[in-house]
Formats: C-alpha cells, structure tokens, sequence
C-alpha cells in the first residue's frame, strides 16, 4: 500500500503503521490524527457547522415528541386530528403529484419526448 504524508500527519490507508504495527481503534476512528487534530479540522468544515444548527433545531424536536406525543410537534387534538399533516399534504405533496403527473401525462400520452429527463 502506499503511504501518504501530508503536513507530517500519517493518513489511514492499510492495516499497518509504519512500523509495522496495527492501527488501534482510536487511531481507525480518528483517521490517524491526533484528538486535537481531529476536532481541529472537525470545526474548519462549514459543512460542520450546518448539521450542528440542524441537529439544535431538531433533536428538541424529537426528544419533545417522544416524551410528549406526536401531538406536542404536530398541534393535532381529538377536535382537530390532522393538524400540521393536513396542511403540508395541501400545500405541498399535492402540488408535487399533480405537476408529477402532468409531466408524466405529457410524455407518454402526448409524445412530448423532449420533456424527458
């Protein structure tokens, strides 16, 4: 296997070390850097810092919902059983469908074939 350096860091990419030894699990988990490299070049990553502001919108989200019900995330009651699923349901998957099978529609009843993917 080749070895690669790059910025005097050894990177995973076999079994063994360099000295002929294998990689612990640490060493597997943190793709052969150090702890503070690893997090170093975890915080660099925008992409990172997204998932962080999905995961603190969304985990509340869950936790709230499996400790209070699917009512406490979705507003719905015994007067008003559809709640938040109803309104997504109008405003958005029919919309999707229906401009599904029109597209559909288009190409294999009418032969529009230049509206193919």
């Amino acid at each position: 296997m080749k070895r690669y350096k790059k910025e005097g860091i050894d990177i995973v990419d076999s079994h063994y070390r360099q000295d002929e030894k294998k990689w612990t699990l640490m060493e597997k988990l943190l793709l052969g850097l150090t702890p503070q490299q690893y997090v170093a070049q975890a915080l660099r990553n925008p992409f990172n810092w997204i998932l962080a502001a999905i995961f603190a919108v969304g985990i509340p989200i869950i936790l709230g919902r499996f400790i209070f019900g699917l009512s406490w995330v979705t507003h719905s009651s015994n007067d008003y059983p559809w709640g938040l699923f109803l309104g997504f349901g109008l405003f958005a998957m029919v919309p999707l469908s229906s401009s599904g099978f029109q597209l559909g529609t288009t190409v294999e009843i009418f032969g529009r074939h230049d509206f193919e993917p």
